[in-house]
């Protein structure tokens, strides 16, 4: 918990800090969940895709803010996102992390992310013969746990100046991922290093 007080506060400093930076607010959603591996409760949930939950139906939204204070390539971006889960009860997940611009060409952009999240949600010990997998804390209400090493791969496409559409594998809760698309508006575009290949549109 201290780790993500640190990372929030210096995260609030670097936005008030420097706000001519490049900086940008996105939403997207994703529909499906992809389980990494099997859970021992996938007999029990209810918005399963396949008989071994490796996919299930786990419509959400995430909202982030991204600013490149630190570097033209680097920057610093927090997400929260909403879902209901594969037993169908209520999740979200906040996430803070680094992200690297490793290509930018014209229209196109592609960045890889890494940071931590912390996932929490609705207990899911009212399922039948609940295991408690992957040792989530928390009581019969409420469940969290803290994934200190998630990630995000993440491609743009600008069809306006301060405009683009996204496509984004994100790792957003324990042992599983989703491929999620969406909007991101530049709010601020003015560059603090030379270089950008940017559309004149």
């Amino acid at each position: 918990m201290k780790r993500i007080l640190f990372i929030l506060f210096y995260f609030i400093t670097i936005c008030y800090s420097d706000i001519y930076a490049q900086s940008n607010v996105s939403i997207k959603f994703f529909p499906v969940g992809i389980h990494l591996s099997q859970t021992p409760n996938s007999v029990a949930l209810p918005a399963k895709i396949d008989e071994k939950a490796r996919y299930a139906f786990e419509p959400g939204l995430v909202f982030s803010y991204e600013t490149y204070s630190l570097n033209y390539w680097i920057s610093l971006k927090i997400m929260q996102g909403i879902l209901r889960d594969a037993a169908s009860h209520w999740a979200g997940f906040t996430h803070v992390g680094l992200r690297k611009t490793v290509f930018k060409r014209w229209k196109h952009a592609l960045a890889i992310g890494i940071g931590t999240t912390f996932f929490y949600r609705s207990s899911w010990a009212d399922l039948p013969n609940y295991i408690n997998y992957p040792d989530y804390k928390g009581d019969t209400d409420f469940q969290y746990k803290f994934v200190w090493l998630s990630g995000e791969i993440e491609y743009s496409h600008y069809f306006s100046k301060n405009s683009s559409i996204t496509v984004a594998l994100n790792h957003i809760e324990p042992h599983a991922i989703a491929v999620s698309v969406g909007y991101k508006y530049w709010i601020n575009k003015k560059s603090k290093t030379r270089g950008c290949d940017c559309p004149s549109f």
